[in-house]
């Protein structure tokens, strides 16, 4: 039996790519481990899905002289003491690296080892350890074409790796299960697990002026929820709110329309559904990646663009408020979504992983 250790960590836009693979890998008979922090949000996404996970310690590096690096380089150190130790004894085929602090440590200990390595480069401007580690490992697999530039070795197109789930329910079911009224134009708001205290407040002052006939579901992100749990409804409609939804397929499969950052994870989760929307990027995401996301997106006709700077709660209202009124053109969004979406990448990086270790 093959076996794959597969680490990542830090966000859930990192993590359920990974989850999306293991999953794959599973199916094929392969022995899947999953590798993160102990007090990571990776630990309670794997278990929940049923991987088997195990805990090595890792920290962040800044790119800036602070005394935060001189803890986080020990911690690194004990990552990488702690993964060389782990990888030993489960003696895996591959280890791949979906991103989070704790891919680095794991990778390397790997190389040291001499087991087969791989990476995936969520963005379209690739992060500073994945541009240092692509060319220590035998493939980087990339969401978006261009990212390549930026990268060293082998590298393969791939797209996004997206759980099963997402796509899988029906609108129906989805608004029954939210507890949404049926047959109203329904917008779903994402702005992240943490939170996105711009996007939050711009959605907070646009709520007033939204047209009629609209109901929210919006996830607030666990830092800000309290600020905005009690806001009333819109129109009479339901505004269901939440820190975090687990169940993020009923929320697409609800909507009409998304308003979202742009990390990856959430904007191929949103172009697998088909899913028209408004790109709300962060502004501070590291080497402006979120940007570069948000204008593929656009750039392909399947959403529309918004900076964060300028934006208020009149803009915002009236980006959704023209893009509900225009059926052809949520159409036209929709079925460029898809396109973009394209082949699964899930199924394209177990094939290109069976060749590595060949």
């Amino acid at each position: 039996m093959k076996k794959a250790v597969i680490t990542s960590g830090g966000t859930g836009g990192h993590v359920y790519p990974a989850v999306a693979v293991a999953k794959l890998l599973a199916q094929e008979g392969w022995e899947t481990v999953f590798v993160g922090t102990a007090e990571g949000i990776e630990k309670s996404i794997a278990e929940r899905e049923g991987l088997r996970f195990l805990a090595v310690e890792s920290g962040k590096l800044y790119r800036r002289l602070t005394l935060k690096n001189f803890v986080s380089v020990i911690k690194v150190l004990k990552g990488l003491s702690g993964s060389l130790k782990l990888l030993k004894s489960e003696k895996p085929d591959v280890v791949i690296g979906f991103g989070g602090y704790v891919c680095a440590p794991a990778v390397l200990a790997a190389k040291m080892l001499g087991i087969k390595t791989a990476l995936h480069e969520q963005n379209a401007y690739p992060g500073l350890a994945n541009r240092i580690l692509s060319g220590l490992v035998d493939a980087t697999f990339m969401t978006f074409a261009g990212a390549e530039k930026k990268l060293r070795g082998r590298k393969v197109l791939t797209g996004l790796p997206v759980r099963a789930v997402i796509g899988s329910k029906s609108k129906a079911e989805a608004v029954k299960t939210l507890g949404l009224k049926p047959g109203v134009k329904t917008v779903a708001v994402i702005g992240g697990s943490q939170g996105g205290r711009g996007l939050n407040q711009a959605v907070y002052e646009a709520l007033r002026y939204l047209r009629e006939g609209v109901q929210v579901v919006w996830m607030t992100g666990r830092n800000e929820y309290g600020q905005y749990s009690s806001c009333p409804g819109i129109n009479g409609n339901p505004a269901v709110m939440a820190p975090y939804f687990s169940n993020i397929e009923d929320v697409y499969a609800a909507a009409d329309l998304a308003v979202i950052r742009a990390g990856a994870s959430t904007v191929f989760e949103v172009l697998k559904c088909g899913l028209p929307s408004v790109l709300v990027p962060f502004p501070y995401s590291a080497a402006d990646h979120q940007r570069a996301n948000a204008k593929f997106v656009s750039n392909g006709g399947a959403g529309i663009y918004l900076d964060e700077e300028g934006l208020s709660g009149r803009s915002l209202a009236e980006t959704v408020n023209g893009a509900l009124s225009d059926e052809k053109k949520m159409e036209e969004m929709s079925a460029s979504a898809r396109k973009m979406f394209g082949k699964d990448a899930g199924f394209e990086i177990v094939k290109e992983l069976k060749k590595i270790i060949c």
